[in-house]
């Protein structure tokens, strides 16, 4: 995903921050964390989640200010991943279930 899939008007400045954001977190060690990011001109906080250097899950929300941005990003963050460990557990079980069921069928 880049910036310019994200449903949200973002001014230059804005769409150059997170994507340089995104790119910081691709090299990093593992590649996965959060990024948010406060859009004053349309007063919205974005939220990005990150796994493996790929963009899985973002939220965006409206916020009066930077300090109320801040506020949803704390609790979106922790929502978001446990909703990304949720998925992932699901996928795996069903990726496992389908190995069995098919080492069984072989």
């Amino acid at each position: 995903m880049n910036s310019h899939e994200l449903p949200a008007a973002l001014s230059g400045h804005d769409r150059k921050r997170i994507e340089k954001q995104v790119a910081d977190l691709r090299q990093s060690a593992n590649g996965s964390g959060t990024i948010s990011v406060f859009l004053p001109t349309t007063r919205q906080v974005i939220i990005l989640v990150a796994r493996d250097g790929d963009v899985v899950s973002w939220c965006l929300m409206p916020a009066r200010d930077q300090g109320s941005a801040h506020k949803l990003k704390a609790l979106l963050e922790h929502v978001l991943k446990r909703e990304l460990e949720s998925a992932c557990r699901d996928v795996k079980a069903i990726a496992d279930a389908a190995i069995g069921r098919a080492s069984r069928i072989a």
